[in-house]
């Protein structure tokens, strides 16, 4: 649990900023922020616990910090403010931007989905091969779970946009996602496990969900875009 002196700092230092760029509560809310009653809780010390990790990010948009400064903050460290970025950039000639992220089309994703299929059925057809294809078999196993985890960000979507608290989650959905959402929970990577439990959680399924796990999905699924 986070250390009550680190989310008192935070509070501060989220304030001190609020404060420096003369933006109300909800100015920062409309900038991208978290909820004005979420961000006055941080700011006074009442939240409770760590901000979820949809509110640390919707910190720095609202704050105008680079990304990870509000995760910095929270760990003891500084944030770093977009303006300074701009300063450093504008005397460097060398510098390069490039995205953290890209917007790619449904039917690319389709495709993938599909060289994923191939791929699976070529690797089924050389099972027993002699001498045996052992890379062949790791590329496979690697590239399955890459395609694992763009299925289950997907799905994360759609279900917070027709899943969630007080919500029957549609037929169509459930048909689609069920074997997604039965699959048993990772134990090797604790980011990947609370992804599929956040998923069981969004369509109703509560097994695993303890009452801490339960108030941050709360919170993050308040906190979506």
């Amino acid at each position: 649990m986070q250390e009550t002196d680190d989310l008192a700092r935070f509070g501060k230092v989220v304030a001190a900023r609020r404060a420096r760029l003369a933006l109300t509560r909800f100015e920062v809310r409309d900038a991208g922020g978290p909820s004005d009653t979420t961000l006055g809780n941080i700011e006074n010390d009442t939240l409770g616990r760590a901000p979820s990790p949809a509110v640390i990010r919707r910190l720095d948009q609202g704050l105008r910090w680079s990304k990870g400064s509000a995760a910095a903050v929270l760990a003891g460290g500084d944030p770093v403010p977009l303006e300074s970025l701009s300063n450093r950039n504008s005397r460097s000639s060398s510098a390069a931007a490039e995205p953290d992220a890209i917007v790619l089309p449904l039917d690319e994703i389709n495709n993938l989905f599909g060289l994923h299929r191939q791929l699976n059925a070529a690797h089924e057809s050389c099972r027993g091969a002699d001498p045996p294809l052992e890379y062949f078999d790791q590329v496979v196993g690697g590239f399955n779970a890459f395609v694992s985890r763009v299925a289950g960000r997907y799905a994360t979507a759609v279900l917070e946009r027709s899943g969630g608290p007080g919500r029957t989650l549609p037929p169509m959905a459930e048909m689609a996602f069920g074997p997604l959402l039965d699959k048993p929970a990772v134990d090797y990577d604790p980011v990947e496990r609370e992804e599929q439990l956040y998923r069981r959680w969004l369509a109703g399924r509560h097994d695993d969900i303890d009452d801490e796990l339960d108030a941050r999905f709360q919170e993050r699924w308040a906190e979506r875009e």
